[in-house]
Parts: C-alpha cells; sequence; structure tokens
C-alpha cells in the first residue's frame, strides 16, 4: 500500500505560489504527502477587495483543488491572501474595507472551490495593528460562522471555512505584537515563520536564538512550525532547493556540508573561502519535525513547494 499523509490527525501542509520563476505544475504537488495544501497569494486591494493576482493565473486557482486531489482526495486547500506588498494594514485599520475583505474573501473562496483562508500578514508592529488585528479576527470568524447558518436555512449543509494565518517570529527582534486571545479563539491554526534565528551579536547563543525560543503564547498545539525549501546565498538572495543540489554535486570537494544540531540548520559553505548557502534538508527537516511533535505543537508546514527537487 502506498503511503499517504493526508487523513492524517497531524497538520501536514505546504504553501504553493504562483508566478514565482522556479513553479512546476500544480499536478506535480505530491499531495499525498499533505493533510492541507496553500495556494497563493489572492491580492488585497486598496479598498479592500480580495481577488486573485493575476488574469492569467485564475484557471490554476480555480482548478487548484480539483488538481491536488486526483493524488490525495481528502486534501483540504486554503487560499492564501496578501504575501509582501498587499495593503493589509490600512484595509485592517479601516471598518468599511475591513468588511469589504471579509465579504470578498469568503466569496472568493466558495467561488473557487476552497475549504479555508489564510491570512499573510506578518508584520503587525504597534499595539494599534493588535486591536486592529483582533477585531478583523473576530469579525471574520463571525462572517464564516454566518455563511454555514444560512447554507443550514436552505437546507444544505455546509462546513464552514478553516481560518489561519502565517505569522512572524524572531527569538532576538520580536518586534512584532500579535493578538494572542483573538487567535487561539478565532482561528483554526497559525503557521509560525520562525526563520533568520542568527544575529551576529557577541551575545548571541542557540538559546536565545534557537528555532523553539517562542515567547508570548504564541506556541500552542494551535501552532504549526516550518521548513523552507527555498535557500539563502551570502548575498541574501533566494535559490531553489533543487539548484543547491546540483551545486553540492558540481563543486563537491571544494565546498563541504554542515549540519548544526544547535541551529536544527544546515549549510554549504567553501572550504577555504566564504562564500556559503544555508537550506533546509532531509535532515534538517526531520529535526525539525520532530522538535515540533515533541513540543506539542499542531504540524508543520513547507514553505514552499514549487523550489524542491523531485525527490
Amino acid at each position: 500500500m502506498a503511503f499517504s499523509a493526508c487523513t492524517d490527525s497531524v497538520v501536514k501542509s505546504g504553501y504553493w505560489f504562483f508566478g514565482r520563476d522556479f513553479n512546476w505544475p500544480v499536478s506535480k504537488i505530491p499531495s499525498e504527502l499533505f493533510t492541507h495544501l496553500y495556494a497563493g497569494f489572492a491580492k488585497v486591494d486598496d479598498d479592500g477587495t480580495v481577488s486573485t493576482v493575476l488574469e492569467q493565473y485564475s484557471d490554476q486557482f480555480r482548478t487548484f483543488t480539483d488538481t491536488v486531489r486526483v493524488r490525495c482526495p481528502q486534501v483540504k486547500t486554503l487560499l492564501s491572501i496578501s504575501g509582501e506588498g498587499s495593503p493589509i494594514s490600512p484595509v485592517v485599520a479601516d471598518t468599511e474595507k475591513r468588511q469589504t475583505f471579509i465579504r470578498t474573501s469568503i466569496e472568493l473562496a466558495w467561488d473557487l472551490g476552497f475549504d479555508g483562508l489564510d491570512l499573510g500578514w506578518l508584520y503587525p508592529s504597534n499595539d494599534d495593528q493588535k486591536d486592529q488585528l483582533s477585531h478583523f479576527l473576530n469579525e471574520w470568524r463571525s462572517a464564516v460562522d454566518k455563511e454555514v447558518k444560512k447554507t443550514l436555512q436552505n437546507f444544505t449543509k455546509t462546513k464552514p471555512l478553516l481560518l489561519t494565518a502565517a505569522v512572524f517570529y524572531h527569538s532576538v527582534n520580536n518586534t512584532f505584537n500579535y493578538p494572542i486571545q483573538a487567535i487561539n479563539e478565532k482561528l483554526d491554526w497559525i503557521n509560525v515563520l520562525a526563520i533568520d534565528f542568527y544575529t551576529p551579536k557577541s551575545d548571541s547563543s542557540p538559546e536565545e536564538t534557537g528555532p523553539y525560543k517562542y515567547k508570548n503564547g504564541i506556541l500552542n498545539p494551535k501552532s504549526f512550525s516550518g521548513f523552507f525549501a527555498p535557500a539563502n546565498t551570502a548575498k541574501i538572495d533566494p535559490v531553489a532547493y533543487r539548484d543547491v543540489q546540483k551545486e553540492v554535486e558540481l563543486w563537491r570537494g571544494i565546498y563541504e556540508t554542515v549540519y548544526d544540531s544547535n541551529y536544527i540548520a544546515v549549510y554549504w559553505h567553501e572550504i577555504n573561502g566564504e562564500k556559503w548557502i544555508d537550506y533546509d534538508d532531509a535532515l534538517c527537516i526531520f529535526g525539525r519535525v520532530r522538535g515540533a511533535r515533541t513540543r506539542n505543537l499542531g504540524g508543520y508546514f513547507a514553505w514552499h513547494l514549487a523550489t524542491d527537487d523531485d525527490n
């Protein structure tokens, strides 16, 4: 019997971005390895309207759910909204725009056949934005619940949309404020982007900068830890994981691979030079998943799938 994770009680999810240079066809996603898959990103207009990013990707968004369910009929799909560059802050701060966002996001998810919605506002940075996000999450959940009640009145039974969010965490530069109570009560879970653990300071240590050093109640069974298919070079340029593997083979003997168990990180560096690339390989991912499970997290996610290799 072939292995399948799509019915597992632990959430195993992955993000798929449209429009990136290293995109694969959606049909290549090994959906049998996941319980939930994200398609990103829907955009947010200045008036709060949520829509698909570009016209040339609209058909791929519309067929995303049907395509990934060919390999795993039980997999759930979510539409991820925003990403970097979308005007989330002014929309969430304005009551009218907030209602437009909520209404159009729900309509778009139903129209495209998704099972849920994901908010990609990574950097709320002050108390005002924290309060605004709390109001937004309460209103978003309330609107989703009302939609379900409408379907019951029409003698149809529809499950409520899943609501999740991608949030940013850095154990040293932790200046991002999240409304923890609203997150716990109104979202099904959050995906914690805990990256860039090391800062070049003399007092940095694994205890201060490790990937599981969370504060303020953000680490709980509704929090999911991530691993990342894109790699970074010394110039912080993104590199696809499959391209890293080609370089490792090409420059074997000139570069060496190092696994740092303190940081659960792997990097590839020039033996007699200063060039390096950090990335997540199979051993690193194993360590991240084990760490997530021993800390009672609800699951884990990959960011993002289109940069992986064929293995």
